[in-house]
């Protein structure tokens, strides 16, 4: 018998050649997921989103601005939090990727208990001014390293306020018991790590600091002339590890090394290499749309 044209020409499945090239509920869920879990873990390893909360970086970074952060720049290590959330995990370093430099603007997590900085899981932006080993001065507002003048940064805020006399002592400079100020400070030496460093009760507000943070707070004590470090006395000290003196570009409004001492290695977030958005809230929460995108020198 011969089949008519028309059922030779019709699909004996009614379904056969449709095809749905939609995701189905199920593939859509997953691949969300993936992409979500693939976001946090890039975020978690490779760059941060850090809100700049002062002027202490006028007018290289302003308040307002949205930077991103290289967290891999000096070194490769995993998370140091579980990730969406704020609780702290110990990070393993894996290897290094470089080194922090002179005018590094970078981003650390404030590594001393003061009461200033009363949280250390805060992240904090400042410029690398002395790297480990360096000597630091400050004569009249100038800054000199190893006695080479130092440039200052292009967009920073230079301030024609009185410039403070030398030997004019300030209480909140460090480290205590100096008769500096933060227009003329030092000549102070960056520690380095592995240096023997001599301990005395004439100079152990230089290190305290840095020592309870490196063996844990607490370690430090002086009794008279004898300085007794985890309880033993001593007249020596091993840096653990690499420190740097850090400033605001915005010299006259910025709370920095010149206050509070060094910043250790392990305490760097990472490198700030863009201003990523800007939104100015004095003007009504406008938009900075010049200020997207812009590399941070």
């Amino acid at each position: 018998m011969i089949k008519s044209k028309k059922n030779i020409l019709e699909p004996a499945d009614k379904s056969e050649g449709i095809h749905n090239n939609y995701p189905s509920k199920k593939q859509f869920v997953i691949a969300v997921l993936v992409a979500l879990v693939a976001a946090i873990i890039f975020r978690s390893l490779f760059l941060e989103a850090v809100k700049i909360p002062s002027a202490s970086m006028e007018r290289t970074l302003r308040i307002g601005d949205v930077i991103l952060v290289n967290k891999v720049a000096y070194s490769f290590e995993t998370p140091n939090f579980i990730p969406l959330t704020n609780i702290s995990i110990p990070s393993i370093h894996i290897f290094y990727t470089g080194k922090p430099k002179h005018n590094d603007v970078i981003v650390f997590r404030f590594p001393y208990g003061i009461i200033e900085y009363p949280d250390r899981k805060i992240d904090y932006v400042k410029r690398i001014i002395g790297c480990p080993g360096d000597t630091i001065e400050i004569i009249n507002r100038i800054v000199y390293i190893n006695g080479i003048k130092e440039n200052f940064p292009i967009e920073a805020l230079i301030s024609k306020s009185k410039v403070a006399l030398p030997g004019l002592g300030d209480n909140e400079i460090f480290p205590s018991g100096k008769e500096w100020n933060a227009d003329n400070y030092g000549p102070l030496i960056i520690p380095r790590k592995n240096e023997v460093v001599k301990i005395s009760s004439s100079n152990i507000s230089e290190y305290k600091e840095l020592i309870d943070y490196e063996l844990g707070k607490g370690s430090v004590s002086v009794e008279g002339s004898v300085v007794t470090i985890a309880g033993k006395p001593v007249r020596q000290y091993k840096i653990k590890e690499d420190y740097y003196f850090v400033m605001g570009d915005n010299r006259n409004n910025s709370f920095d090394s010149r206050y509070w001492g060094f910043v250790p290695y392990n305490s760097i977030v990472g490198k700030a290499f863009l201003v990523f958005l800007s939104f100015n809230k004095n003007n009504g929460f406008s938009i900075r749309w010049n200020r997207f995108f812009k590399i941070i020198h």
